[in-house]
């Protein structure tokens, strides 16, 4: 074999580098939209858990309150809203409570989580 001389076959054409490097674009264009999905539902996920436990408060809240007592409020904290609604319940002495918390997120979407319970 002489010094200079190439083998048939040794290695990679510039076609198949190509091919594999498009490949990997595509791959890592499609990671990063991910990556995005996550940190939205993220976000999504850890507004839902304290708008659930703004609502969970203030329905515990109501329920320790003496019946004649409970009335309708609002309140706000940060990005969250609060309200509460009392109505006459379906029975004598009840009645119905229902705490809504919204938000919005960043993009402009308004969510709301809605706790609904009959009190007597």
């Amino acid at each position: 074999m002489k010094v200079g001389s190439l083998q048939r076959g040794a290695g990679f054409t510039l076609i198949e580098v190509m091919a594999t490097m498009m490949l990997m674009t595509v791959m890592v264009l499609g990671i990063w939209g991910l990556q995005g999905s996550l940190a939205r539902m993220n976000g999504y996920s850890s507004g839902l858990t304290e708008a659930t436990a703004m609502a969970q408060a203030k329905t515990e809240e109501l329920k320790s309150l003496p019946l004649e007592t409970l009335d309708s409020g609002f309140d706000a904290a940060g990005i969250f809203q609060r309200t509460w609604t009392v109505t006459t319940g379906p029975a004598p002495g009840t009645r119905n409570v229902n705490v809504q918390v919204t938000w919005q997120r960043l993009g402009g979407t308004t969510n709301t989580v809605r706790l609904v319970t009959l009190r007597r």
